[in-house]
Formats: C-alpha cells, structure tokens, sequence
C-alpha cells in the first residue's frame, strides 16, 4: 500500500469529478445515521430499526457510480 501511495503521488493523476460530491456528501450523512443507530443498539435504548430507506440511498448511491444492484446489497 506504502509503495501504490507513494507511486501515485510521484506519476498518477488527480482526477476531480464534482458530480460525485453530492453523493459523498450524501454517503457521510448515511453513515453517520448508521453510527448513531449502532450506538443506540450498544447502549440498549433500541433493539430494532428499520434500515430499509438506508438500503434504498445505498442502492441508488451504486447505481450512479455504475455498480450493478443485484439486490444482495
């Protein structure tokens, strides 16, 4: 890993897509939804939630970077 970083700096190439900064905003959203969820579960105040529209932003977030959705996700 060491050696890819430090190739990448020397010769690779900086690619900025502005178009995926929402979708990185909206990924930082979700996954701080999912760490307070998570530490709602530790702490016992829930026992269950219903993840089915974080699903749904995942899915759509795969899709527009072109992954396939398969439904396994």
């Amino acid at each position: 890993m060491r050696e890819f970083v430090l190739r990448m700096c020397v010769d690779g190439k900086i690619v900025v897509n502005s178009d995926l900064r929402e979708l990185n905003q909206e990924l930082r959203y979700q996954g701080n939804n999912l760490n307070q969820l998570t530490k709602l579960c530790h702490q016992g105040r829930i026992s269950a939630v219903d993840l089915s529209e974080l699903l749904s932003v995942y899915r759509q977030i795969l899709l527009a970077l072109g992954g396939e959705n398969d439904g396994d996700y």
